[in-house]
């Protein structure tokens, strides 16, 4: 008699080996979100101290603003003019004497054609034409207006304002050896005129700037004769004094966002 098997009939078992690498990846895509989401937070965080940052600059009156950058969520600093020497009505008044003195002073001999003035945004704006300054394609000034440029730096030296000069030319090309661009010269001229207002106006080389814009800043059409002659000029800027904080050592590094 044959024997019966008392463990019941033999049952086949699925395979379930798939499991353990099935929660392995699980367990991965698990920790890959949670690290998104923490990195997601440490942005966040960041952009929201600096924020911060900015904002007690601003009250601290470091004049810092932010515009649109070049990518949402990435704003960009942008120095702001200060109102620390006197009202806009004094600062104003200054500058509308001062250039009463100047008019005068012009129109007394003769140069109100050539030598023009203006209040803007920026301050007070002393505009030469090149021609009386400069012959073509050269930085050196004119011997016969030079008398003329130190009396006009011995009078905007009566304001202890910044002073810029900007050289600007017309669209054509510079090519010569010392000025091989607009570039050059336009910089070349503003130069020459910075160094007679130190040397012969008393000037504080330290109040000075010297810029230099080509033909990229123009104020008249470059294709015809009377816009070049316009666009050929140098600009004396007596700088309002609410731009002092933007010139004074250090205010460019004050201003960068680390």
């Amino acid at each position: 008699m044959s024997k019966k098997h008392r463990g019941g009939p033999h049952e086949d078992h699925a395979d379930e080996s798939w499991l353990i690498p099935y929660c392995d990846l699980l367990t991965l895509l698990l920790a890959l979100f949670v690290t998104l989401y923490a990195a997601s937070n440490v942005d966040k965080d960041k952009y929201e101290a600096i924020a911060e940052s900015m904002k007690s600059q601003i009250v601290s009156g470091a004049g810092i603003t932010f515009v649109p950058g070049i990518s949402e969520g990435h704003p960009m600093p942008v120095a702001e003019p200060t109102e620390d020497d006197g009202s806009a009505a004094e600062e104003m008044q200054k500058l509308k004497d001062l250039e009463a003195t100047l008019q005068a002073y012009l129109a007394e001999n003769g140069l109100g054609a050539v030598v023009t003035t203006s209040i803007d945004d920026r301050g007070l704006v002393v505009s030469m034409n090149d021609a009386v300054l400069f012959d073509p394609g050269v930085a050196n000034i004119k011997s016969e207006f030079h008398d003329v440029l130190v009396r006009i730096g011995v009078t905007i030296n009566r304001l202890d304002n910044y002073i810029r000069v900007e050289g600007h030319t017309d669209s054509t090309p510079s090519n010569t050896q010392m000025y091989p661009t607009n570039w050059e010269l336009s910089v070349g001229r503003a130069a020459s005129v910075v160094r007679i207002f130190i040397n012969e106006a008393g000037i504080a080389p330290n109040k000075l700037m010297a810029v230099g814009y080509g033909e990229f800043r123009p104020i008249a059409d470059n294709t015809t004769e009377a816009g070049k002659s316009k666009n050929r000029r140098v600009d004396i800027i007596i700088m309002d004094s609410r731009y002092n904080a933007l010139e004074e050592p250090g205010a460019v590094d004050e201003g960068i966002v680390q």
